[in-house]
């Protein structure tokens, strides 16, 4: 590429007058990506539309979540799950004579956080009183109990 050439493609680039191109590709012995950051550090260099540039700009600062909020975040969507899980499922206190009482699991937890010594006396003496405490709802899994199929063959011990 002849000199003429490249101060045209100088002055493209920069877009400056013919001589500020040839006089920068003199000074930096006819290169042209010298010639063009000596430009821009004399700031010679227009910006009108469209412009290459080889001045360095920060990348824009991406905001990173720290580890704390995020294991705040995840321990916050524990609790409420967990507390989902409670307002959904209920216990239920059977009597002997067949009277039921039902209450929500999270009034349960309340109950044992603010007075647990009472709650625990209350329970033992339920048991003792012939009271059954059942858990339901939909996140308790049925669990069914099959009794041993009775054995045709079975030895009678008096025979």
């Amino acid at each position: 590429m002849d000199h003429f050439e490249m101060v045209e493609k100088l002055r493209q680039k920069a877009n400056v007058s013919y001589e500020e191109a040839k006089a920068a590709l003199e000074k930096t012995e006819w290169d042209i990506l010298d010639a063009l950051v000596l430009l821009e550090s004399e700031g010679k260099v227009r910006t009108e539309g469209a412009t290459f540039t080889t001045e360095e700009k920060p990348a824009p600062k991406q905001e990173k979540k720290s580890d704390f909020v995020t294991a705040l975040n995840q321990l916050f969507g524990y609790i409420r799950r967990f507390v989902n899980f409670l307002c959904r499922n209920e216990l239920h206190i059977t009597w002997k004579d067949g009277e039921k009482t039902e209450m929500n699991l999270i009034v349960l937890a309340l109950l044992l956080c603010l007075c647990f010594p009472l709650v625990m006396i209350g329970m033992v003496i339920g048991f003792f009183c012939g009271a059954r405490f059942t858990l339901h709802g939909p996140d308790m899994k049925k669990v069914t109990v099959q009794e041993a199929p009775a054995q045709e063959n079975s030895v009678d011990p008096q025979n």
